[in-house]
């Protein structure tokens, strides 16, 4: 059994996040646990009354609970695989301390189009999830993402190192939605080097039994435009990254392409760490 984390604030996009990803999840056996976390500083807690302290404990519950009815009631399956929480703590120590005390094995942040996926990563407090999150994987789910069948995961990588557990994590999904997987590799020499050709000739054997293909690309000026582009021609629904090419998204999401290009490409990201 799976279990999931996903933070909430009640807000529109996250409680889209949450539901793409019951969505996502929904034939496999998972536990989901919705996490609110109303971050107020320690010096300001202490000279809040008891009485509104649990006045915002209980409208938060009140909250959860009302998040919790919502996916019950729009699929009875989901009625027993939900759980709250809801924590003092800043958001990034309330992800850290859950996702250990109930073996996550994915966290889920919602954004607000690519605008707001660009502040994720420059600034906000997913980005902390995001960096400070090593037992498991981060998924981002842009706003108004409405769920679809996976039918192609992306999964660009420079082969100089292939974490197991990404390849897990890659395999599980498309073998959950009988998904193709896109490797997509931007080819910086004339060939592949010893290391690349042998981490090549494992992503091959490990995706044995399912059906994938491998796209050597020569090198762009901007790496960015070469992924994005390569994202809209293939019809990419889902991508997914090793923690470790961070500089990957980097140049994604710094560079103007993300300008022009708006919101075309809003699809899932999921960051899965390098160790595990």
């Amino acid at each position: 059994m799976k279990n999931i984390l996903i933070p909430t604030d009640f807000s529109k996009n996250a409680t889209d996040a949450a539901k793409y990803t019951l969505n996502l999840f929904e034939n496999e056996k998972c536990k989901f646990y919705h996490l609110h976390s109303v971050d107020i500083e320690v010096s300001r807690l202490n000279n809040l009354t008891h009485k509104f302290t649990q006045s915002i404990r209980e409208e938060a519950l009140i909250k959860l609970n009302k998040l919790k009815s919502y996916f019950t009631i729009t699929d009875t399956k989901f009625k027993n695989r939900q759980k709250t929480i809801l924590s003092f703590d800043s958001l990034v120590d309330s992800v850290k301390l859950n996702t250990k005390k109930h073996k996550i094995d994915l966290v889920v942040m919602g954004t607000k189009g690519m605008t707001g996926l660009r502040k994720m990563f420059f600034g906000s407090n997913a980005v902390n999830v995001l960096n400070q999150t090593e037992d498991c994987a981060t998924l981002i789910v842009p706003d108004e993402m409405e769920f679809k069948t996976i039918n192609k995961i992306g999964f660009p990588t420079d082969l100089k190192s292939i974490s197991p557990k990404v390849i897990e994590d890659v395999k599980f999904l498309a073998k959950l939605h009988n998904a193709t997987i896109l490797i997509m590799h931007i080819l910086d020499d004339d060939t592949l080097t010893d290391i690349q050709q042998e981490n090549l000739d494992k992503l091959k054997k490990e995706f044995k039994g399912i059906d994938y293909y491998f796209h050597v690309m020569p090198l762009y000026d901007k790496v960015a435009e070469e992924i994005l582009d390569f994202i809209e021609d293939a019809e990419i629904d889902f991508l997914a990254i090793t923690k470790n090419e961070h500089s990957f998204i980097e140049k994604i999401f710094r560079e103007p392409v993300i300008q022009k290009l708006g919101h075309k490409i809003t699809i899932p990201l999921m960051v899965v760490p390098q160790a595990n």
